[in-house]
C-alpha cells in the first residue's frame, strides 16, 4: 500500500514538475478537422469591459509562426500552479457590480466544452504586490463553459479543430469603485490545459497587446508570446500580451453631492452679516 502510494507521489510530482507553462506550436502535430458539439457562446447584454480581439481571422485566433516574427506560443498554462492575471479599469465616477469575469480558453482535442472549475481572486493592483479583495487561490468555483466558435490555429491550419476555444463564465460577486484591478485566476477540466490563448493582433503588424502576468514556479512574470528560439516552457522573449476577457455585471453612477452656486453663496454671507449685525446690535 506505501509502495503504491509512494509511486503515486512521484508521479504527480513528475507531472507538476515538467507541466510546460505554455502549449507550444509543434510543426509535426496530426491536425484534426474533427466538428465540435455543444451550445454557442453568446455576448452578454450587461458588459462592463470587454478585452480583445479574440479572432483575427473568420472565427479564428492564429499563431503567426511565420518569419520575421516565428512565434511559438498557442496558448498559456492557466491550470495548477499556473495562475494568469490581467486588468481592467473602472472608471472613477462609476460603481461596478460584478456577477461574472468571462475568460476564454482550450484543452486540446476536446470536441465540446470541457472546462468545468475556476479558482478566482480580484486584485487592486498587479500580483503580487496588489492586495487581494475578492477570493482566493484554493476554493473552486464551478464555472460554465460554452464554445466560443472560434480555434487557436496556425495560418497553415486555418480549418484545425484541435483547439476550439470556449467561453469560460466564473460567477463573481464583488462592488468596485473608480481604479485599476487585476483579475488572477487558474482553471480546471477534463483534458490536457487548460490553454488560455492572447489577444491577437493583426497579422501584418504583431505587437504587443496588453500587459497580462503568469506565475511560474511561485514568481509572476510578463505573459510574452514565445519565438522558435526560446527554449520550451521558458517565459519567452517576444512582445508582451493580453488576455481576451469579459467583465459582467451592473453599475452605478453616484449622484453628486451637493454643491452651492453663486446665488446660494451671497444668501449665505448676507445671512451671515445679517446674524452678526444683530448680535452686535442686541
Amino acid at each position: 500500500m506505501h509502495k503504491i502510494l509512494i509511486a503515486a507521489l512521484a508521479t504527480s510530482l513528475s507531472t507538476a514538475a515538467f507541466a510546460q507553462s505554455v502549449d507550444t506550436f509543434d510543426p509535426s502535430e496530426a491536425v484534426s478537422n474533427t466538428p465540435v458539439v455543444g451550445e454557442g457562446f453568446t455576448t452578454p447584454t450587461l458588459v462592463l469591459f470587454n478585452q480583445g480581439p479574440l479572432t483575427n481571422g473568420t472565427n479564428v485566433s492564429i499563431l503567426d509562426n511565420n518569419a520575421p516574427f516565428l512565434y511559438n506560443t498557442l496558448g498559456f498554462t492557466g491550470a495548477g500552479a499556473f495562475r494568469l492575471a490581467d486588468d481592467f479599469t473602472v472608471p472613477a465616477n462609476q460603481v461596478w457590480n460584478i456577477e461574472s469575469i468571462i475568460v476564454f480558453g482550450y484543452q486540446t482535442g476536446a470536441t465540446s466544452p470541457t472546462i468545468t472549475g475556476a479558482t478566482m481572486q480580484i486584485r487592486n493592483g498587479a500580483p503580487p504586490a496588489g492586495a487581494v479583495i475578492f477570493g482566493n487561490e484554493t476554493t473552486n468555483i464551478p464555472a460554465t463553459s460554452t464554445l466560443s466558435g472560434a480555434f487557436r490555429v496556425t495560418p497553415t491550419t486555418l480549418t484545425a479543430t484541435n483547439r476550439a476555444i470556449q467561453a469560460v463564465r466564473i460567477p463573481v460577486a464583488v462592488t468596485l469603485t473608480g481604479g485599476t484591478y487585476f483579475i488572477d485566476f487558474t482553471t480546471s477540466g477534463t483534458g490536457g490545459g487548460p490553454f488560455f490563448p492572447p489577444v491577437v493582433p493583426a497579422l501584418t503588424a504583431p505587437a504587443p497587446t496588453g500587459n497580462a502576468l503568469q506565475l511560474q514556479t511561485g514568481v509572476w512574470n510578463p505573459l510574452r508570446m514565445g519565438l522558435t528560439t526560446d527554449p520550451v516552457g521558458a517565459p519567452g522573449t517576444g512582445p508582451q500580451q493580453g488576455l481576451p476577457f469579459i467583465v459582467e455585471g451592473s453599475f452605478t453612477i453616484p449622484a453628486p453631492a451637493p454643491s452651492m452656486n453663486i446665488f446660494g453663496m451671497l444668501a449665505l454671507a448676507l445671512t451671515l452679516l445679517g446674524a452678526a449685525w444683530f448680535a452686535i446690535r442686541r
